[in-house]
């Protein structure tokens, strides 16, 4: 299934292998050039960018985005990315980009990529961004299980309450050729951990 994404960010089914912005063969989503914003309702108070329930292979062509819209106001959580198992995005260098805008007009709080189990991001460009609107846990990514990195360059933040990297139980595993930038506000951290899980550089 192929689909085109126009400048106001709406995704209309159509196109072919040589002209597309969103491919998808049933395993594998495909992103070129996308342009996305608006979500996925998936209840009355969340919505969710690309959404997917089982694990989702992600590939990058070019420079993607997913960003959000005046609409957040009327939904308490928003999410960029959200997927209920393993989430693998994987490009081919440096020109290949997944930039995720978070939202501070949600109730709540925004996530720019929540991957319900582990999430393995590899030789590509990746900025996801949260925000805290009046309560902690919301980041710029979230894992899990386990974050993985590799041949990589990824920046992930939060504003408010919101905190840049969030693991669950798991470890980070960063490779020597990956450059990772986390930040938050004022109240979040700039990386949380569990007391099970541990950082590896290297």
């Amino acid at each position: 299934m192929y689909a085109r994404t126009d400048e106001e960010g709406r995704v209309t089914p159509g196109g072919c292998e040589r002209d597309y912005n969103v491919k998808w063969d049933g395993v594998t989503l495909t992103l070129r050039n996308a342009y996305i914003t608006g979500g996925y309702e998936t209840t009355p108070d969340f919505t969710k960018g690309i959404y997917f329930k089982g694990s989702l292979n992600l590939v990058l062509i070019g420079t993607n985005t997913v960003t959000r819209s005046d609409e957040d106001q009327a939904y308490y959580h928003v999410t960029g990315i959200s997927v209920g198992s393993d989430l693998s995005i994987t490009g081919s260098g440096n020109t290949s980009r997944l930039i995720i805008g978070g939202s501070d007009a949600a109730k709540y709080g925004s996530d720019g990529i929540d991957a319900g189990s582990g999430l393995y991001i590899k030789d590509c460009v990746v900025q996801a961004n949260g925000h805290g609107e009046i309560e902690p846990g919301y980041t710029g990514i979230c894992a899990k299980d386990e974050l993985v990195i590799e041949n990589s360059s990824v920046t992930a933040a939060s504003t408010g309450f919101g905190c840049g990297i969030n693991l669950s139980y798991g470890d980070i595993r960063i490779d020597e050729a990956s450059h990772v930038t986390a930040t938050s506000g004022a109240a979040g951290g700039a990386v949380k951990l569990s007391e099970y899980g541990s950082l590896y550089i290297g």
